[in-house]
């Protein structure tokens, strides 16, 4: 009896996800037409998109150093060249039929969401997750924008992240997996930030011995390594000091005008080599400290896509830099990151906090309000440059606590939870 009282409730729970899931992806689908509908597309890199393709299409130019558009040179890998000339064929031709781009985008999005969702439903057969924590995946104003209205490659790259998640994790098509993510470095680097999670979770539980790490290297290095060879081929015949330079440069310096997440900082600070090699020693005593306290011990074995989804996240909390549209790095991640957090033993504390870490990161992303620049004169300051020094320390307070909650998650063990 007490075994039919648990499959019953399981089967409850199951059925009251499915129709979440579901019913998210219709509000999606009718929000998005809504907004494709209402609200006006805005210019800021598809048409330079558009001109770094066309040196490769039109000219037949294989040199990194000469394909370049009005906002400076080609600093993506091969697979951004492929996907963009793609886009531009669909897109007239010519990348003149911003609509016929946009209903691509469109569905990208949607199947992104889904895709997501899938992820977090197979995370919480192991331990339930509460619906608000789906809703939230899809309650974010910026990341809208950024897949529906700005066309911006970092759409594609964190589509086909979560596509070799869900391959690698839920599948369990570890090879396919990692073919994919490695799609997606060649869309843009910053997929790179999943790296060190998707290793320790090829790695498996428990500290690895000398021979189980040399044999994922491997692994990694043939089904990670040897995609991307291919997709820089005929760059790499060709040109390949060029191509290596620009598709993968790590000394770019961005504009401090851009910044999101370090506005309160003066700009000499911000430019300083300093800044710079503090927030990698960060990064990587992060990336260290999770995987030999957290990881491996026992998140790769009871949630593994807690792995994946925070090893992307320090890096990205740690960036020298993050713009607007980066917050599609990490938006989708966030919810299932709340949910899985942890700061004190009382639930409605916990809950409090979560809601205000989330409240707190879509507030600095939505600043200032979309109304007050449309108000104003096209190429007014307060709109090209709008985070502010409070925004961005909001931002970084947020992003420090989620760090805590992570760091005292007890995965696999008993925990705060929202019942």
């Amino acid at each position: 009896m007490r075994q039919l009282i648990l499959d019953t409730i399981a089967g409850r729970r199951v059925s009251s996800v499915v129709a979440c899931v579901l019913g998210l992806l219709l509000l999606e689908y009718v929000v998005c037409r809504f907004i494709l509908a209402r609200v006006p597309y805005t210019e800021i890199d598809w048409k330079a998109y558009m001109q770094e393709v066309e040196g490769w299409v039109v000219d037949g130019d294989t040199n990194y150093y000469h394909l370049k558009g009005e906002t400076g040179p080609l600093v993506y890998p091969a697979a951004f060249l492929y996907l963009y000339a793609a886009l531009r064929w669909i897109a007239g031709g010519d990348g003149s039929d911003i609509t016929a781009a946009q209903q691509v985008f469109f569905w990208l999005y949607l199947a992104t969401v889904a895709v997501v969702l899938t992820c977090m439903a197979f995370a919480g057969r192991r331990k339930s997750i509460p619906l608000l924590y789906y809703a939230l995946v899809c309650f974010s104003r910026r990341t809208h924008s950024i897949f529906l209205l700005r066309l911006f490659n970092d759409a594609w790259c964190v589509a086909l992240v979560h596509l070799s998640v869900l391959l690698m994790v839920v599948l369990g098509y570890r090879r396919l997996g990692c073919i994919v993510y490695s799609l997606a470095v060649g869309v843009k680097m910053n997929a790179f930030l999943w790296a060190p999670g998707i290793f320790a979770f090829l790695l498996g539980p428990g500290l690895p011995t000398g021979r189980r790490f040399f044999s994922t290297l491997c692994f990694v290095a043939v089904w990670c390594g040897i995609p991307q060879i291919l997709i820089g081929l005929p760059f790499l015949t060709s040109h390949p000091i060029a191509y290596l330079h620009k598709s993968f440069e790590l000394s770019r310096v961005f504009f401090y005008k851009w910044t999101v997440n370090f506005k309160f900082l003066p700009e000499e600070v911000f430019v300083s080599p300093e800044l710079g090699l503090l927030l990698l020693a960060m990064t990587i005593i992060l990336w260290l400290w999770f995987a030999l306290r957290k990881w491996l011990p026992s998140w790769v074995s009871q949630d593994p896509l807690l792995v994946l989804y925070s090893s992307n996240f320090i890096g990205v909390a740690m960036s020298r830099t993050i713009h607007y549209q980066f917050y599609c790095w990490y938006s989708f991640t966030i919810p299932y990151l709340l949910c899985r957090s942890q700061w004190t033993r009382n639930a409605s504390i916990d809950f409090v906090i979560k809601m205000a870490v989330w409240g707190s990161i879509e507030y600095a992303y939505n600043v200032p309000p979309a109304s007050e620049c449309r108000s104003l004169p096209k190429g007014t300051d307060f709109c090209d440059n709008p985070a502010t020094p409070l925004s961005s320390a909001l931002l970084q307070l947020a992003h420090v606590a989620l760090l805590v909650g992570l760091a005292r998650a007890q995965v696999g063990k008993k925990s705060a939870k929202l019942e």
